[in-house]
């Protein structure tokens, strides 16, 4: 790139067609994607039992119930709206799909395969 040129970058607060926000390489390292909206509170969650979205089964099971001081989740934590997160951010799921697979979730956050005991479709949630 020649001197004093300078690289602009495009961001879309939603994927497709609508407005987006360019910005100068620089500032990239500052930007803090938005956090997405979550369809279901944890209270809501709670309340409910169960969650069907996007073709899956969402349960929760709590921490103060199965502590699971043996699963490797780095940075583990109790998130601001109580789910037990990864350094990432990440929510920490229980499936049967490989370690580390990646779900989209209703509660405003991805989840993260960490732990076994629910099968196909079924994906438990590890709440505060």
């Amino acid at each position: 790139m020649p001197a004093g040129s300078r690289a602009l970058q495009q961001f879309a607060p939603v994927a497709g067609p609508g407005p987006a926000v360019y910005v100068e390489a620089e500032q990239l390292e500052t930007l803090v994607p938005p956090k997405p909206v979550a369809l279901y509170t944890l209270q809501q969650f709670m309340s409910s039992g169960v969650v069907n979205w996007g073709g899956y089964k969402f349960t929760y099971y709590s921490q103060q119930v199965l502590p699971g001081p043996g699963l490797a989740i780095p940075g583990r934590h109790v998130n601001e709206d109580g789910y037990v997160s990864d350094a990432h951010g990440f929510i920490v799921l229980a499936g049967s799909a490989p370690k580390g697979t990646v779900y989209d979730t209703p509660f405003g956050y991805q989840g993260k395969i960490y732990d076994r005991g629910t099968s196909g479709n079924h994906l438990d949630v590890y709440i505060r």
